[in-house]
């Protein structure tokens, strides 16, 4: 796991290689087999219309913790929970970092 740092005009933490090869191998595949549940991403308001919308994005989103309450079941979620819970390194990442990304680690939602 390889953690970048920039701090204006924001902080933003970029990791990567967060995850085993074969891990990202069965997550992908995870995602893949959910295709057909993927839906038309939003904009954040419920009165705008789907021309509105499409102006603005065009792409698919599947929101993990609806399609799966026992986050147990799904490799993406769960994987996620053993990293927020195990190691170590990531939470002391997380946790010393600027607000509001300190907060993330105690948060129980994830739109992945």
């Amino acid at each position: 796991m390889k953690f970048e740092f920039i701090y204006e005009p924001i902080p933003i933490i970029i990791i990567r290689d967060i995850f085993s090869k074969e891990d990202n191998k069965e997550i992908l595949a995870e995602a893949v087999s959910k295709q057909k549940e993927f839906s038309k991403a939003g904009i954040g308001t419920a009165n705008s219309t789907e021309e509105e919308v499409e102006d603005f994005r065009n792409n698919t989103v599947l929101y993990y913790d609806d399609v799966y309450p026992d986050r147990s079941k799904s490799k993406l979620l769960k994987t996620l929970d053993s990293l927020f819970a195990e190691n170590e390194e990531f939470k002391e990442i997380l946790e010393s970092s600027p607000h509001p990304i300190n907060l993330f680690g105690t948060t129980n939602f994830h739109e992945t």
